[in-house]
């Protein structure tokens, strides 16, 4: 559970869930700050902030969400910015975390709900294929030769097999794609897809995996390689609104067992 040498920001990697909880403590502010963005950095990619912690509100500098869109298997750093009521950027001190040692699967997530990420067994892909955009043209009067015209090249397109080892998995599945058709795609020690982010266009569900008898259905998904989704949307890996009225009955009980606004957002 790395934090920053000066206390503000918190980050635990976990890998059951494939993700970096974060945790940004009020308290530990060197000034009073009521805004808070936090970063992600990534040897070789563009520091960006974390989805749904883009200067967001922040009660009394406190704020917890999570980060499950960080590459798996690498060095992944964090930093929280926060901004004073005058606007005033105030920056923490960098938290670096290890994103080794997911459990091996095909990890798919929806951009801002962590909640929905499921992990199936990669069974095959097919692809990538690559559509040239343009074709060849023959001449009134030619030679034999045709003349080739190229514009471009589509987006790459996969067929990927995925089956899930139980019926909760498959109920995981079904629900991740009943919610969103671009997911993000992380293959973690299949060697199947390039990790990225991908466009839905068509499902198909087997009835049973053949080939390992597991008791969940075989999926098989049309995908075509697209960008990082606009949108914001957070989360704290395994807490949420419905979880909390499933838990207490009342608002009393819940701030009963949660002293303070940032214990009950975190779950802590």
């Amino acid at each position: 559970m790395p934090t920053g040498a000066d206390g503000v920001l918190t980050a635990t990697w976990r890998p059951e869930a494939a993700a970096v909880s974060l945790e940004v403590l009020g308290s530990a502010w060197s000034s009073a700050v009521v805004e808070v963005r936090v970063m992600r950095l990534v040897a070789g990619e563009s520091d960006v902030p974390v989805r749904g912690a883009d200067r967001v509100p922040a009660v009394g500098g406190y704020w917890a969400g999570s980060d499950h869109e960080q590459p798996l298997g690498s060095s992944v750093t964090y930093q929280a910015i926060g901004y004073t009521a005058a606007g005033v950027a105030v920056l923490s001190s960098m938290v670096t975390v290890s994103t080794e040692g997911a459990p091996h699967g095909i990890w798919l997530k929806a951009a801002g709900r962590p909640n929905l990420t499921v992990r199936g067994t990669g069974r095959a892909s097919d692809g990538p294929v690559s559509q040239t955009q343009g074709g060849v043209y023959d001449v009134i009067g030619g030679t034999g030769v045709a003349v080739a015209s190229v514009a471009g090249v589509n987006a790459s397109t996969y067929s990927l097999v995925v089956s899930s080892e139980d019926a909760g998995v498959e109920a995981s599945i079904r629900a991740l794609l009943s919610t969103t058709r671009v997911v993000l795609v992380q293959d973690c020690g299949h060697d199947v897809i390039e990790s990225g982010w991908y466009y839905v266009s068509q499902v198909s569900r087997a009835p049973r995996d053949p080939q390992y008898l597991l008791p969940g259905r075989v999926h098989t998904l049309s995908l075509t390689r697209t960008g990082v989704p606009a949108g914001g949307g957070q989360g704290v890996i395994g807490w949420s609104w419905a979880a909390v009225t499933a838990t207490y009955p009342t608002w009393s009980a819940a701030m009963a067992a949660h002293p303070t606004w940032f214990d009950l957002t975190r779950g802590a």
